[in-house]
């Protein structure tokens, strides 16, 4: 085997080790994000019914997801 088949080699696994860890933190992200998302639904149906409580927790856990500094939520007629 050569000297740049052995190097080849080698960066393979490097490579590799760097993807596992951006899928685990892509993993880790996402289980946050279901964790606020379940906050959320046992706020709503469990135990908020203040409509202006509910509606803050809508749109902070939305803020939270997706690494917002700010947020609104507005009434749209149809």
């Amino acid at each position: 085997m050569t000297q740049k088949e052995e190097g080849a080699q080698q960066q393979v696994p490097l490579r590799l080790g760097a993807e596992l860890e951006q899928i685990a933190d892509q993993l880790r992200s996402l289980a946050r994000a279901q964790d606020q998302l379940h906050e959320l639904y046992e706020a709503v149906l469990a135990r908020e019914v203040d409509l202006s409580v509910v509606l803050g927790l809508i749109v902070s856990t939305a803020m939270n997801l997706v690494g917002a500094r700010y947020g609104a939520l507005g009434p749209v007629r149809s």
